[in-house]
């Protein structure tokens, strides 16, 4: 029974994945655009922020795309200072984030316990914009 739920899990794999791309090439061919592959089902996007060895960074990573997509993607690092004001330590920016690849943006702790953040924009086939941030993390500046 296992073997069965096995085969037809790759089947219905592979179905999706077939009719991805027989959507793709037919909106390509109806807008008429140059080599333009922009559709995309969905994407999955992590944003995470770490400390060590005197460094922040942010890191956005593109964990799975179904279809295919221009992935537009700016990620940006911040520190809050003890009045709770925000400061953007540094960004980042990506035309076309592809699927398992990573866009990180860095900056030095000078030394200092700070609480940092990230946050991220991207936009999926020239669609609207998504943010996503994380919580604020403090980070050691020693470590």
């Amino acid at each position: 029974m296992k073997r069965n739920k096995f085969s037809l899990l790759r089947v219905l794999a592979c179905l999706l994945l077939g009719l991805t791309f027989i959507f793709s090439l037919a909106s390509c061919a109806s807008s008429g655009e140059k080599a333009s592959w922009r559709t995309g089902l969905f994407s999955t996007l992590s944003l995470s922020v770490e400390g060590s060895n005197g460094a922040v960074t942010a890191t956005v990573r593109n964990d799975l795309t179904v279809g295919l997509s221009t992935i537009e993607v700016y990620v940006y690092l911040y520190s809050v200072t003890e009045s709770g004001e925000r400061i953007e330590e540094a960004y980042n920016h990506t035309d076309d984030l592809n699927i398992f690849y990573e866009l990180t943006a860095s900056a030095s702790t000078s030394g200092e316990n700070k609480y940092w953040y990230a946050t991220m924009r991207y936009q999926s086939n020239a669609g609207a914009w998504v943010e996503q941030e994380t919580v604020p993390v403090l980070i050691d500046g020693r470590a």
